[in-house]
């Protein structure tokens, strides 16, 4: 396996491509310990073991090839009371410093997931709830985080341009990621992390909402354990259980199949579309 791993690099490096593997170091746990839905966990990831992937391809110019990334699950066990649960694994949020308006970074997903989007200053959260092909532009000025939903692990292809991507985790380091989601038996939980409820901070980061001690953790039961991944796309897009995420200040949105660039509407792939003549998406994203 490690063989077939070191293989998969050289071949991605033969590309331009660059590995960041971003592992359980004291950064790392600084974030996730931050939040204190995570503290009731003992993880199954070890010091220097690897959280998620980024794999990066390196020209800085429009001849750029889309990024990936890989998130796994969390094998965990609850402190009190031992019992085990997957947590949904996630890039633990990052804030997009741009200082120009519009698209900052546009993301087609390969499996069940989420992109949480919190833009600055708005005192409500979007969570874009995504399946395969599925297509995302995230703009600037917001926090955001890809989540995994699905029972394997979670790849992204993106596109952004390196002059203009921005991005810090201070906010992260200080609060933790927003949300905490998990399986926990044949029930999915998601636990907004309460740092993020009425709170100021200096992106104006989090939900605004009327109530001074709400309900942070909303739960649902999966049918039965196939399809995991399509089941939790499809009740986090009921009505009722967007009905208690929007309590939350929460807005659960489904994903489009597509993007609208320059007043055109493309259902192509992410490769299809940097391959399209004119390179719309290129420009959107203010390449030279």
């Amino acid at each position: 396996m490690e063989m077939l791993e070191q293989a998969c690099k050289s071949l991605y490096g033969a590309l331009g491509y660059e590995f960041t593997e971003k592992g359980m170091d004291s950064s790392m746990k600084s974030i996730v310990f931050a939040s204190p839905s995570y503290k009731k966990f003992e993880l199954g990831l070890k010091d220097g073991q690897t959280a998620y992937v980024c794999i990066g391809h390196t020209a800085t110019d429009s001849s750029k090839l889309p990024n990936l990334t890989y998130v796994p699950n969390i094998e965990a066990v609850e402190r009190t009371s031992g019992k085990n649960a997957v947590i949904f694994g996630q890039t633990f949020g990052h804030h997009h410093d741009n200082e120009n308006e519009g698209m900052q970074e546009f993301y087609e997903f390969h499996g069940h997931g989420a992109m949480i989007i919190d833009k600055d200053n708005t005192g409500t959260v979007d969570v874009i709830v995504a399946k395969k092909g599925d297509k995302i532009a995230v703009p600037t000025h917001c926090n955001m985080t890809i989540l995994n939903l699905g029972s394997n692990p979670l790849m992204t292809l993106d596109y952004a341009n390196p002059s203009n991507n921005r991005a810090n985790k201070k906010l992260q380091e200080r609060i933790g990621p927003l949300f905490c989601a998990y399986i926990d038996g044949n029930a999915v939980v998601f636990e907004l992390n309460k740092k993020y409820i009425n709170q100021e901070n200096e992106y104006g980061a989090g939900v605004k909402i009327n109530s001074q001690s709400p309900e942070t953790k909303i739960e649902f039961k999966l049918k039965d354990a196939e399809n995991t991944g399509q089941q939790i796309y499809n009740f986090l897009l009921d009505d009722d259980l967007r009905e208690e995420f929007s309590a939350l200040g929460i807005h659960l949105v489904p994903a489009e199949t597509f993007v609208t660039l320059r007043g055109t509407q493309y259902r192509k792939s992410l490769l299809e579309i940097l391959a399209t003549e004119g390179k719309p998406l290129q420009g959107e994203l203010r390449f030279r």
